[in-house]
C-alpha cells in the first residue's frame, strides 16, 4: 500500500541517503525510488544513518542544490 501511495505522489521528492548506512541500506530504497514518479536520489559517501550530523556539508549541498533547481523548474 505505500508504494502504490508514493506513485502517486505529485510533488518532488529528494531522497538523501547515507552510503554507508546500515539501517536504511542504500538497496532497501530502490523500490521507493522507483516509485516515486518525480524522485532524485543522492548518496552522501562517509555518512551511515545520520547523515546530517556525520556529513552535514555535502547534506547541505545536496538539499541546497535540489531546492535551487526546484525554484527554477516552476
Amino acid at each position: 500500500a505505500g508504494l502504490d501511495r508514493a506513485r502517486q505522489c505529485p510533488v518532488p521528492a529528494l531522497l538523501v541517503l547515507g552510503a554507508s548506512d546500515q539501517m536504511t541500506p542504500v538497496r532497501a530504497t530502490r523500490e521507493l525510488v522507483a516509485a516515486l514518479p518525480r524522485s532524485q536520489t543522492v548518496v552522501i559517501k562517509g555518512a551511515g544513518h545520520a547523515i546530517m550530523s556525520e556529513q552535514p556539508e555535502p547534506t547541505l549541498v545536496a538539499i541546497r542544490d535540489w531546492l535551487a533547481r526546484q525554484a527554477t523548474t516552476r
